[in-house]
């Protein structure tokens, strides 16, 4: 499933399972075993609780390589539940062996979160660099990490590197129309200049975060 928000698949039938491993990007649910099966799909994305337009696709796969995909559904499901870095971190692994790409690069973006959370904001932005280099031409992939990047470099105090990665996500969010999330990235910029002192800068990103007259 193409997730324009964060939704969650429930599956019920011969097997009953939860998926929801990931707050965008692709979101993928592995059945492994025969039978009739429903498919639920809820939006949980709590800035955006209306309805959702996304696509659904289906394909086959080898049985061992399904159960190697339907664990790595677990396991991120899992970590993203807990938010714990040892499930964060087990979760990569499986997506790594899958070499799902997409997969480790937004696993990459929550392990940057939960290292954050511990106020490591140097192991932190080492996470989301990876993701970033990972993202390729996933927009909305490279917006999240270059965004917390820069939120990181910002709280280091390595305000060029804030900056120049603060812009680069107020550009990917333009170029996928997130105006909301852009906003934000604008705002970070804003204080970013306020707390150095250069309130001309600053005051160029807080207006340009205002919504349109």
């Amino acid at each position: 499933v193409g997730q324009s928000v964060d939704l969650a698949l429930r599956l019920t039938g011969s097997v009953v399972a939860v998926v929801d491993g990931f707050d965008f990007g692709a979101e993928t649910l592995t059945i492994v075993l025969p039978g009739k099966y429903r498919i639920e799909v809820r939006n949980i994305d709590p800035l955006f609780p209306s309805f959702s337009i996304f696509s659904m696709s289906r394909h086959a796969v080898a049985l061992q390589q399904g159960s190697l995909w339907r664990a790595a559904e677990a396991s991120a499901t899992e970590s993203k539940r807990t938010g714990k870095l040892s499930d964060i971190t087990s979760s990569l692994s499986r997506w790594k062996e899958l070499n799902d790409v997409s997969a480790v690069a937004r696993t990459y973006i929550m392990q940057g979160d939960a290292v954050r959370a511990s106020d490591n904001f140097h192991g932190a932005r080492e996470a989301y660099e990876e993701a970033l280099r990972l993202c390729g031409s996933d927009l909305r992939c490279a917006a999240e990490a270059a965004n917390n990047s820069g939120s990181s470099s910002s709280r280091i105090g390595d305000l060029e590197a804030a900056s120049q990665r603060l812009r680069e996500a107020a550009a990917y969010w333009r170029g996928i129309f997130h105006r909301l999330y852009e906003g934000r990235t604008l705002l970070n910029l804003g204080f970013l200049y306020w707390q150095s002192g250069d309130y001309e800068h600053a005051i160029e990103f807080l207006d340009q975060a205002r919504p349109p007259a």
